[in-house]
């Protein structure tokens, strides 16, 4: 095992990728220390994309002056450089120590669990499984390939990805691309859910185009998906609620259907009162969906979080890593604090149980505010305290009015 292992850590990719998963404790000290020999020289040879195996002669040599302690060593290196790992032996060494390391963290989340720490211990172990299937279904030299940049920059340019309906937010992101993290945020009674319903319905046809069969998850802790499903209605016909109750069942449904891209199912909404991530991770894992909704993030559980800063940061930290390990768009909606209120334009920091630490789990924050004098009673402002999708030739941020109609929980351009 030795000599396959140091035959395919020779590999510069292959080094970077495998170096962290290794059960140094377990290794001889001859293999110990030319593993760390091999880290020696990728960190001193900066374009060397394999090792160079006379310089290692040479520093077991210098290394160790002692001809009988440095012969083990040699032998070592000797036989590393005559022996060239097969594609077979390659995957066999990556798919072990993967799987040593999936042992030893879930060995010690088991004695943390049992030793009264407070672990979600499923979820966790969930999250490290899915991390080493990933990782196993992908070869060592893929983890550090370079992607197509031409593709890349005519994908950029082609605009591709889901759009709002909003003018504004156009203009200033690029299109949508799994996997993203995305936080909206706004005062309470200001028509989250009604924006989020005018965003889905939106952007489901869009989806239904470019990833087919992928549904949108919403999941609600905040109100009750019975009352949003008419407002999810209304928007996609952009017809107020008497008006559809006026139609029949069939003709309802048909025109939904064709509004959001052809699947009445395409949308998936259910009550999560009292649950957990890891709950959530299971259906998303099984739907394999394109947009998740989180409306709240805050209030899903989360043991172990002391003070609601810290829960927050990480809530939307988990997220993320939820959406790169699934591909998808995660959309979470955040309360704007006291600080935001009365403001069309709310500072990024004016988040309910959280400053700044958040941001850093986000790629787009998208802000929502509004004004209590009863004359700016429809006007909502939007702004964009960050944005990591922005628009070559635009400003990152930006600031606009935007009118909102609640009787078909729809936003429109000012």
């Amino acid at each position: 095992m030795d000599k396959i292992l140091l035959a395919t850590l020779s590999n510069r990719t292959r080094f970077k990728a495998l170096h962290p998963c290794i059960p140094m404790d377990d290794m001889g000290t001859s293999t110990k220390w030319l593993i760390g020999a091999y880290k020696t020289f990728f960190d001193k040879n900066k374009d060397a994309d394999n090792v160079d195996f006379d310089v290692l002669v040479s520093m077991v040599k210098l290394k160790m002056k002692d001809t009988d302690a440095a012969g083990p060593a040699l032998a070592l290196v000797e036989a590393a450089r005559k022996m060239t790992a097969t594609p077979a032996q390659v995957q066999y060494v990556t798919e072990t120590l993967y799987e040593m390391a999936l042992a030893g963290e879930t060995a010690r989340m088991v004695n943390a669990y049992q030793e009264g720490e407070e672990v979600d211990l499923s979820y966790e172990l969930y999250k490290l499984s899915m991390a080493t299937r990933k990782l196993l279904g992908t070869a060592a030299e893929t983890l550090f390939k370079e992607p197509d940049i031409h593709e890349i920059l005519a994908e950029q340019k082609r605009d591709e990805g889901l759009k709002f309906r909003q003018l504004c937010l156009q203009e200033h992101m690029k299109g949508l691309m799994p996997p993203l993290s995305i936080a909206f945020c706004a005062p309470v009674d200001s028509g989250k859910t009604s924006f989020l319903a005018d965003a889905m319905t939106f952007m489901a046809p869009q989806c239904e185009k470019l990833w087919p069969g992928r549904p949108i998850l919403w999941f609600s802790n905040e109100g009750v998906v019975r009352e949003i499903w008419p407002r999810l209605y209304s928007s996609a016909l952009g017809k107020s609620g008497d008006i559809l109750g006026d139609m029949t069942k069939e003709k309802l449904y048909a025109s939904y259907a064709k509004a959001i891209g052809g699947d009445r199912q395409k949308m998936k909404l259910l009550d999560v009162h009292g649950w957990g991530l890891p709950q959530v991770a299971a259906l998303i894992e099984e739907l394999n969906p394109i947009i998740v909704v989180f409306d709240m993030l805050a209030n899903f559980k989360l043991p172990g979080a002391e003070k609601k800063h810290e829960k927050m940061e990480t809530l939307f930290q988990e997220v993320r890593e939820m959406a790169a390990i699934h591909n998808f768009i995660a959309i979470s909606t955040v309360q704007v604090s006291a600080e935001g209120y009365d403001m069309l334009y709310p500072p990024g920091t004016a988040l309910k149980d959280s400053k700044i630490g958040l941001q850093g789990a986000l790629d787009i924050q998208i802000m929502m505010g509004k004004l209590h004098a009863p004359e700016y009673e429809l006007i909502r402002g939007l702004s964009l305290p960050k944005n990591k999708r922005k628009v070559i030739g635009k400003p990152s941020s930006m600031q606009a009015e935007v009118i909102f109609q609640p009787d078909i929980a729809r936003f429109i351009d000012q």
